[in-house]
């Protein structure tokens, strides 16, 4: 574990790391690649899918307080052999890194993200993935006020069904999980959840909710109208 220093970060972006540092929380990131494979401000080594090199390179920054040390793993990354390293899937490494993330400073309330690829890969990967996946879940449910979202950029895209009309439809609905704890929901929030669920959301109204969430009890930063994306937390949608 190793904090970054607190001066390179942004104070005045939109990313949720930026928003959920001015509502007090400590922030975590893992790439869904190797990026940073010297050092984290090692820009040219980060795809054009890391969230790292396109929020960093401009101003020499990382997302978060505790990047995910891909440096000490990437030397001996295999993308092709479904992101194995010699001790263990990359995946597991990331989860090890969050529990421990999670375990230090208690008294403080924490955001941290992971992007994954290893479901980009057929076979039995994704079957490991979703057992320890599984574990993590289980382990985070039992935090009474920690909130989960799971989501993807995109549906299945390889297979037998992606050729097909039903396929090229669920291939343009990206998943979406939001669990949230009771203790945080009043009574009208979890209304809105059950009425929302149903409705069309999209990215922009899942930012809007964790900017809620996270300045609770207080009202978030006016980022954008609520027109445009309304909190799912509130019965305010449109369609």
């Amino acid at each position: 574990m190793f904090p970054i220093n607190s001066t390179l970060l942004g104070s005045g972006d939109l990313f949720l790391w930026d928003m959920a540092r001015k509502a007090g929380f400590l922030t975590m990131h893992k790439d869904g690649e190797c990026g940073g494979l010297h050092d984290r401000f090692d820009w040219d080594s980060y795809s054009p899918g890391d969230i790292t090199g396109y929020y960093g390179s401009p101003k020499n920054r990382t997302p978060a307080e505790y990047q995910f040390p891909a440096a000490t793993l990437c030397p001996e990354y295999a993308h092709g052999s479904f992101q194995r390293t010699a001790n263990g899937r990359y995946y597991e490494h990331a989860f090890r890194f969050l529990r421990e993330f999670l375990s230090i400073e208690k008294y403080l309330r924490k955001f941290a993200t992971i992007m994954e690829l290893s479901t980009h890969f057929p076979g039995d990967i994704i079957l490991d993935l979703d057992e320890d996946l599984a574990i993590l879940l289980q382990q985070l449910s039992e935090q009474p006020q920690t909130a989960v979202v799971l989501t993807s950029d995109h549906g299945m895209h390889f297979g037998s069904l992606s050729s097909t009309p039903l396929g090229f439809v669920r291939h343009r609905h990206p998943f979406l999980s939001v669990v949230l704890p009771s203790a945080l929901l009043s009574t009208s929030m979890k209304g809105a959840l059950e009425v929302n669920q149903y409705r069309i959301t999209s990215h922009l109204d899942t930012y809007r909710t964790l900017l809620e969430l996270m300045f609770l009890p207080d009202s978030p930063p006016k980022v954008c109208a609520l027109v445009l994306c309304p909190a799912l937390i509130h019965v305010s949608r449109l369609l």
